[in-house]
Order: structure tokens, then sequence, then C-alpha cells
């Protein structure tokens, strides 16, 4: 599941919330609660991916990378999100060694 960094646009505001990008409690556009001032933004974030362990998947976005992970995850629900970075860790190199 995407998370999302919810957070007040203006600066002197203390609100931030990091929260299911599906969440229906915030929403990004609507005036900040907390300051009445500002608007809510949002922003999507990412697991780093660990180098040392998937050495050819930290040369790509980790957008990229979530991504293809939530795509094989769909195709098989039986697929673990180590298993998916496993994988395409395996095929990402040997498309680099084939280039």
């Amino acid at each position: 599941m995407k998370k999302l960094l919810f957070k007040c646009s203006n600066e002197y505001c203390s609100f931030q919330e990091i929260l299911k990008a599906d969440t229906t409690a915030v929403k990004i556009g609507d005036t900040c609660f907390i300051c009445n001032e500002g608007t809510i933004l949002g922003e999507e974030l990412y697991k780093e991916i660990d180098a040392t362990q998937f050495p050819t998947l930290a040369k790509y976005h980790p957008k990229q990378i979530w991504d293809a992970v939530d795509r094989l995850q769909e195709r098989d629900p039986t697929t673990t999100e180590h298993m998916a970075l496993v994988n395409l860790e395996m095929d990402l190199h040997q498309q680099e060694l084939m280039s």
C-alpha cells in the first residue's frame, strides 16, 4: 500500500501526517484544519531500496521499482514484496549484462 505525506502549505503550521494513499480523513487541496490558512499538500513516499541487497534496483528511482512490485503483486497476489524485489533484481541485472 502506497503512503502519502500530508502536510500544510503554511510553513508555520505543524500539520504533517503519513497516511495510506486511499485515506478519506484528509484530502489534498482542502484548507488545513490546524491553522485554517494553508492548504493540504500530498507527497508520495517510497521505501528506499537497500543497495547492498539489490545493487541493480538501487540504480533506479524508487517509484519505478515500487510500481513494478505493485504490478507483480497484482498479477500474483501470493508474491511477497521481497520475492518481487528479488525477481526484479535478477531480471534487470540480466538485461544489463545483455546490453
